[in-house]
């Protein structure tokens, strides 16, 4: 937000970022379903028949990254229940009949930013090697298309420790 501590507005042509990255944190409160079916990407509508089921059960997601094979949907797990992620489950499984289909309930996200992401090459990896080096499994990685920021799925107990280790490796 633009009025917490911090924060610094400047213009966008004349900005140069001290690090590549200018902040590291993560969220908790988050829930994901996996899924995998054998070549996702070809089945016309699969991802409309997702969505009217979720807006059945009338629930938002918050991100949902997707490969060849694999989609992630990321949901805020506060708005949710077990009654309902039950049911939700069974109807995807019927509708769309997956290979693979799990409920991931301890889900954290963590988010790198940075202005000069899109001028260093090493960003990603920098981000990431720390992070592997701690043993920690990352479960989702998506850049945006902005270049300015990388978000990484990680399981909740996870989430504080790979933070500190992104942190150390640009700012200690």
């Amino acid at each position: 937000m633009p009025d917490e501590p911090g924060t610094l507005i400047v213009p966008e042509g004349s900005f140069q970022p001290e690090h590549p990255i200018t902040g590291v944190s993560s969220s908790k409160h988050f829930s994901a379903l996996y899924l995998h079916k054998y070549l996702l990407n070809k089945e016309v509508g699969i991802t409309l028949k997702l969505l009217q089921i979720f807006q059945k059960y009338n629930i938002s997601y918050e991100h949902m990254p997707s490969g060849i094979d694999d989609l992630t949907v990321i949901f805020n797990k506060e708005s949710l229940d077990k009654i309902t992620i039950k049911s939700l489950c069974k109807e995807i499984q019927e509708s769309i009949k997956p290979d693979k289909l799990n409920w991931i309930d301890d889900y954290a996200i963590i988010m790198v930013v940075g202005e000069g992401m899109r001028d260093a090459a090493t960003t990603i990896s920098d981000i990431i090697d720390p992070i592997t080096n701690e043993n920690i499994p990352i479960h989702m990685i998506n850049q945006g298309a902005s270049q300015i920021s990388i978000m990484i799925g990680t399981r909740e107990a996870n989430a504080n420790q790979a933070v500190k280790s992104i942190y150390n490796e640009f700012f200690e």
